[in-house]
């Protein structure tokens, strides 16, 4: 077969050409609906795995904004927020004095300033907001001494 003969759409040529492995359902009927699935799944499943709860790791969600990360966190009911240290990072935040005695950490989806933290309980629910740390390398000047 040459070159002129290739036809990309044609079944043998395509599952030659992904071996087999069609990377995505063919529906004749509807083709933008492996789409519509696959753009649905991909913002479906980082919501869940952000939301969902390991053994012994808290409730958490983390939502976004143009300058700020949210953090919501569902304390235990045995919590007392006296006990409770928050620790922020550049890309996670730290908890510890719950009432398991166990030190949580939440790994942030972007960077932050940590000094922009704010903490706030209301109905168990803690939620922190952090400034999003701007994009780009920042250089910071350094000073040679003698």
């Amino acid at each position: 077969m040459s070159n002129d003969d290739f036809d990309p759409f044609a079944s043998i040529e395509f599952d030659k050409f992904f071996n087999g492995k069609v990377p995505f359902p063919l529906d004749p009927g509807n083709p933008s609906s492996w789409l519509n699935d696959y753009v649905r799944d991909m913002l479906i499943k980082p919501a869940k795995a952000a939301s969902s709860s390991a053994k012994g790791s808290l409730p958490t969600e983390i939502f976004e904004t143009h300058h700020f990360l949210i953090v919501r966190i569902k304390l235990p009911g045995s919590a007392d927020i006296n006990n409770v240290r928050i620790m922020a990072s550049n890309f996670s935040i730290k908890l510890s004095g719950l009432s398991d005695s166990k030190k949580h950490t939440i790994k942030l989806p972007k960077l932050v300033e940590p000094r922009s933290g704010k903490a706030l309980l209301k109905e168990q629910v803690l939620q922190i907001k952090l400034r999003k740390r701007k994009s780009g390398e920042q250089y910071y000047e350094l000073f040679i001494r003698e």
